[in-house]
């Protein structure tokens, strides 16, 4: 009877972490890709704490890790390692202008993993920038809440809802560099909407089944409350 009660209090958790290069941005605190890297880790930990099988994939530009769910300190290691290596990768890869080729399909193949392993009754994270969601993902994503607790965060930096303040800037991609002027109106009125249209986007396509979501921001901290009861 132990080990039955065991089986059945010990949840398995799913972290999806994108580490690719579209998160290799920020103009605040931290960049994308670090404050998606926290909250991964933040939801490690308290799994952990929790007594759950921790386990999930890794997003990097060329490949996907996949970390089956273990249990204790082995889950927790694996997944933390995992991830900081993915991390420091991103770093050295933007250094040899590695292109964000294949990564809107390694998303949806991410996604799509994900519905093979989070079967039923698991808590699943995915923690992206969403600028690689297609209509497919969208797809993965009402299966994963169907007989799962899943959460969705949407990493972001205030550069990328607002431009900033009027003037000519000089921006580079690490590769290419390019001028552009932000005092026109209509540039501004449009690149806000543009960020609101998607961030409603995926807001909505988590929400309306029932899953939760929340935004953040590269200037803000994780909300610690509301995750686990």
């Amino acid at each position: 009877h132990t080990k039955i009660f065991h089986a059945e209090k010990e949840q398995p958790t799913y972290i999806l972490a994108d580490q690719s290069s579209s998160l290799f941005f920020g103009s605040q605190q931290q960049l994308k890709s670090v404050a998606a890297a926290r909250a991964a880790a933040f939801f490690a930990w308290q799994s952990f704490h929790c007594g759950d099988r921790i386990g999930g994939i890794i997003l990097g530009d060329k490949e996907i890790h996949t970390l089956k769910p273990k249990s204790g300190r082995p889950g927790l290691q694996s997944f933390l390692h995992t991830l900081v290596d993915y991390n420091q990768a991103l770093y050295h890869s933007m250094q040899q202008v590695a292109a964000i080729q294949q990564h809107e399909s390694l998303f949806e193949q991410g996604l799509s993993l994900l519905t093979h392993l989070a079967k039923r009754g698991a808590r699943v994270i995915i923690i992206a920038d969403f600028y690689h969601c297609t209509a497919n993902c969208e797809t993965f994503i009402r299966q994963l809440s169907r007989h799962n607790q899943l959460t969705g965060i949407q990493v972001y930096d205030v550069l990328e809802k607002e431009l900033p303040k009027r003037g000519h800037y000089t921006l580079s991609d690490g590769a290419d560099r390019f001028s552009i002027d932000t005092a026109p109106i209509q540039l501004r009125n449009n690149f806000r909407k543009q960020f609101a249209h998607r961030q409603e986007t995926v807001q909505m396509q988590f929400q309306q089944c029932g899953a939760q979501w929340l935004s953040l921001g590269t200037h803000e901290e994780l909300p610690l409350g509301g995750f686990y009861g």
